[in-house]
């Protein structure tokens, strides 16, 4: 029971608010990764468009930003320090995202 119980330590980060879909390019994601190298080694970063619906605009989705870390403790760190921070007018919201959700490609949490 007690495994079942126990959750892997994430190694992954959300990023939301950060950005609308039409501001997403690879200079963002070059961008997103250097700033992230500040607290560790990035292994992997998604840029997810999430549309609510499929008659949504997808210029006005929801953009959401995954950033793997090699390590939980940098995630831990880089969740800190962007959390709250301002990012071309906008107040970012930086949270850890469950490893095995991220891991299994759910990126819908």
């Amino acid at each position: 029971m007690q495994r079942l119980m126990r959750r892997r330590a994430s190694r992954t980060v959300l990023l939301s608010n950060m950005v609308e879909a039409e501001e997403v390019d690879e200079a963002l994601h070059h961008e997103i990764q250097e700033e992230c190298s500040k607290w560790g080694r990035v292994e992997r970063l998604v840029i997810y468009n999430e549309s609510q619906n499929e008659d949504d605009d997808p210029a006005h989705a929801n953009v959401k930003i995954f950033v793997q870390f090699a390590e939980p403790d940098e995630a831990i760190a880089a969740a800190g320090a962007l959390n709250g921070r301002y990012f071309g007018g906008r107040t970012v919201r930086a949270a850890l995202y469950d490893q095995d959700l991220f891991d299994h490609g759910d990126l819908s949490g």
